[in-house]
């Protein structure tokens, strides 16, 4: 009788032994999935934070032309000063207020060609975005279509080497995304008066 608890009680130890390392190897899948589901949401708040950018720029520079030319100021540098200036107001607010929590949003311009965009988050050569910067690198033209119809077209040239960059960095704890102001970069508005 003595073997048979002896083997008995082996036996319960292992499946007890078994049992417990099934509920430790559980218990990491579940911490590195949650991990993981942390991980993928820190990356889809600094991508949204990125496409609000965009949406906004896009906006301001519309609205910015459409204002002032309706104000009757024609004068495509004018324009262009007007709309510059209300990028860098922009731009300033965002990176004094840092208004996304655990996100931090840094402008910067810098030289680099198209196919160099994927080297802009780890260059170590970063220059904060300026007035005179964009002034010089980007255009406003102006059109008449047809008595008071205009077209007003800002452009971001990227300079005479098309390698002048406009970007910010948007950096949580574990991620970054580049937002830029593309060489080539343009936005229309159609303007009746």
């Amino acid at each position: 009788m003595n073997a048979r608890g002896v083997f008995t009680f082996v036996i319960v130890l292992g499946f007890i032994s078994v049992y417990l390392m099934f509920l430790h190897s559980a218990n990491a899948g579940a911490e590195n999935l949650s991990s993981a589901g942390r991980h993928a949401l820190e990356m889809e708040k600094v991508n949204l934070v990125r496409s609000v950018l965009e949406s906004n720029v896009d906006f301001l520079i519309e609205k910015t032309l459409e204002s002032e030319f309706l104000s009757a100021d024609k004068d495509p540098e004018k324009l262009k000063l007007k709309v510059n200036e209300k990028l860098i107001g922009f731009f300033n607010k965002i990176e004094n207020s840092q208004p996304y929590s655990g996100i931090e949003i840094n402008f910067y311009s810098g030289t680099f060609t198209k196919n160099q965009y994927s080297r802009i988050l780890y260059s170590k050569n970063k220059v904060k975005l300026n007035a005179k910067f964009l002034n010089e690198n980007s255009n406003v033209l102006v059109v008449n279509i047809k008595d008071s119809v205009y077209i007003a077209e800002y452009s971001f040239t990227g300079g005479i080497l098309k390698n002048k960059v406009a970007y910010a960095v948007i950096a949580s704890e574990n991620f970054k995304q580049l937002f830029l102001i593309p060489i080539d970069y343009v936005k229309r508005v159609v303007v009746v008066l």
